[in-house]
């Protein structure tokens, strides 16, 4: 028998990809995907975001190998959170009527 699932809300859905776009600043691909599936939760606005913000962490980690993922991680979180307004879908934060 099917049953219905956990009804969502703009705002439980932004929570999630923002989990998202925050993993995919350690460049492990899978871990994002692995998330979207277990979450249910893939926007198709961020993901463009998320695979560029996945090719740029290996980009960096392969320009300067000893540069460490945390310090990848923050830098790219600091562009993320400058760039919020670009990377998230704008229908997740407009207020509904």
């Amino acid at each position: 028998m099917v049953q219905p699932g956990i009804p969502r809300s703009a705002a439980g859905t932004l929570t999630e990809i923002k989990k998202q776009v925050n993993m995919s600043c350690l460049r492990v691909a899978q871990t994002v995907i692995d998330q979207q599936t277990d979450s249910g939760v893939k926007d198709a606005y961020t993901q463009f975001w998320i695979n560029q913000l996945i090719d740029q962490a290996r980009e960096m980690k392969s320009n300067e190998p000893s540069q460490s993922m945390e310090s990848i991680a923050t830098e790219l979180h600091v562009w993320v959170a400058a760039n919020e307004d670009k990377i998230y879908n704008p229908f997740l934060s407009h207020p509904g009527k």
